[in-house]
């Protein structure tokens, strides 16, 4: 009875001690809690700098109104060039080779939709979104959430597959942090210092993506995980950031080789 007794009391310890330190957050977590867009959205990329006159005299402009016509919309505000841009970010190129290969040129500003290529407006991005959300034909909803813990972000994600694919193919979940409202001299804008969003600041998954599915998939199939992005640089306000998945479909190196469907949290 006393061995007992001493058994229940060190549980009942070690028990207190991990809730003290907190348990380790879990990979996968139960999707239904998360409400996922059953519908096509679309991404839209502005390969940018702000060394870049035209950047400012349309280039983002032309963006940002794009995004505030359709706000199912994501973009993405990418700076790849490492040449006196103090937004320049890695994640920006590997965004910036997916769209364009680096043996290439492309010039900027340059726009995308999807992973389609380069357009040299925002107005060929657009007629590419429609056409992509009139086709109607939605693989996955997304769902995201995401709270705030000091300078931790956790984010909750949601894959609800709509329909089956009885293809050998592999599906990716890229997730990427996205902030609003920085300030920063911008070359070419009306006004200075000029107010930057939808800036690509950081990812919580490596690569392109984490995968989360390899072969056939069926409508009933549904996938929630969850990630942790910690703030690393000064300039980051956790205010002003959020978090956007993007679903690709991605070969055996992991580059995405389609864009499925991307969602993001409304601030």
């Amino acid at each position: 009875m006393k061995n007992t007794f001493k058994l229940a009391f060190l549980a009942c310890v070690a028990s207190l001690a991990l809730s003290a330190c907190g348990e380790k957050e879990p990979t996968v977590i139960t999707p239904e809690k998360i409400a996922t867009a059953d519908y096509q959205k679309v991404l839209y990329y502005d390969i940018t700098a702000t060394w870049c006159p035209p950047c400012g005299q349309y280039g983002i402009p032309d963006f940002k109104a794009a995004l505030a016509a359709d706000t199912a919309s994501v973009g993405f505000s990418c700076h790849p060039s490492n040449n006196n841009d103090v937004l320049f970010s890695p994640i920006a190129v590997e965004l910036d080779n997916l769209l364009y290969p680096p043996s290439g040129a492309s010039g900027i500003p340059s726009f995308g939709e999807g992973i389609n290529g380069y357009e040299q407006s925002m107005q060929q991005c657009k007629t590419a979104g429609a056409a992509r959300k009139a086709a109607g034909n939605v693989l996955a909803g997304l769902g995201v959430r995401q709270t705030v813990s000091g300078d931790t972000l956790k984010i909750d994600a949601r894959v609800k597959f709509l329909k089956a694919d009885a293809g050998n193919k592999i599906y990716a979940l890229g997730v990427y942090i996205l902030q609003d409202g920085i300030a920063q001299q911008q070359a070419g804008a009306a006004t200075n210092p000029f107010v930057h969003d939808h800036l690509i600041v950081g990812k919580a998954t490596l690569g392109y993506g984490e995968t989360i599915k390899s072969g056939p998939v069926t409508a009933t199939d549904n996938i929630g995980k969850s990630y942790i992005f910690v703030k690393n640089k000064a300039n980051m306000v956790m205010s002003k950031m959020y978090a956007a998945v993007v679903l690709w479909e991605v070969n055996a190196a992991g580059k995405p080789i389609t864009f499925i469907n991307v969602n993001k949290v409304k601030l």
